[in-house]
C-alpha cells in the first residue's frame, strides 16, 4: 500500500520537482557509497533502496517528457 501511495505522489510532481528529488537522491547515494567504503555504513539496504527510488523517479520523468512531446 505504501508504494502505491508513493507512486501517486510522484505522478503529481512537476518535472522540476522530480529533477530536484533525483539530485538529492544522487547526493545521498554518493554519501552512502562513501560510508560503505569507509566501513561506517551499518544499513547496507539503504543503497539498494536509494537506487530503486532514483530509477522510479527517472521512469516517471521519462513518461512525463514523452507525454509533453506529443
Amino acid at each position: 500500500m505504501k508504494l502505491k501511495q508513493r507512486r501517486e505522489e510522484v505522478r503529481n510532481l512537476s518535472v522540476e520537482q522530480i529533477n530536484e528529488q533525483i539530485m538529492g537522491l544522487l547526493r545521498d547515494q554518493f554519501n552512502l557509497r562513501m560510508q560503505k567504503a569507509t566501513g561506517q555504513l551499518g544499513q547496507v539496504h539503504l543503497l539498494k533502496q536509494v537506487k530503486r527510488d532514483i530509477a522510479r523517479l527517472k521512469t516517471e520523468l521519462t513518461a512525463k517528457q514523452k507525454q509533453a512531446g506529443k
